[in-house]
């Protein structure tokens, strides 16, 4: 069997590879520095957002499509408010965390999967119903064509979180 053949027919080969605990060395996330209003694209799925808030602006989301997922880190907390948004056929699901950084408290919102409208996420790090100042993360992940799941760990520089609202129906 010649060599052009070999080649062929290790191209063709559709199999599953299981990795068993294999690690991969020398990989590089790809960091993506956000500054202003924003449209994340699909090929860009795996990448950590660098969001630098500064003045208020959005990030919005590609259509949800099985296995697309982004992390956002924030670089510096802002008081004017930001938002993460899904397309609009798109809904959020999941949860946020917000820890008092001047008192011991701790708020959670738990969103679950629903028909109603979850299509925005507000990130502020003054007020005691959001959160997002440096160092906090936002992990979202397609689990279908119409759900994003949301885990967000985020804190705030307000006394007291009550009644977290991170989830809202829509950017205002």
């Amino acid at each position: 069997i010649g060599l052009a053949r070999t080649q062929a027919l290790i191209e063709n080969l559709k199999r599953e590879i299981q990795l068993n605990g294999t690690e991969f060395k020398g990989g590089k996330t790809n960091i993506i520095s956000v500054t202003a209003t924003r449209t994340l694209l699909a090929t860009e799925s795996g990448s950590t957002i660098y969001w630098t808030l500064g003045s208020a602006h959005n990030i919005t989301l590609p259509d949800a499509e099985v296995g697309l997922k982004y992390t956002f880190v924030i670089a510096v907390g802002a008081a004017a408010g930001h938002y993460i948004a899904c397309q609009s056929a798109d809904r959020f699901f999941g949860k946020a965390v917000v820890l008092s950084e001047t008192d011991d408290q701790v708020g959670l919102q738990n969103q679950a999967i629903a028909a109603s409208a979850r299509k925005a996420l507000h990130i502020q790090s003054d007020i005691s119903t959001t959160g997002g100042n440096a160092g906090d993360v936002v992990t979202i992940e397609a689990i279908d064509g119409t759900y994003w799941r949301v885990t967000a760990d985020l804190h705030t520089t307000n006394a007291n979180p009550s009644s977290i609202a991170v989830f809202k129906n829509a950017v205002p």
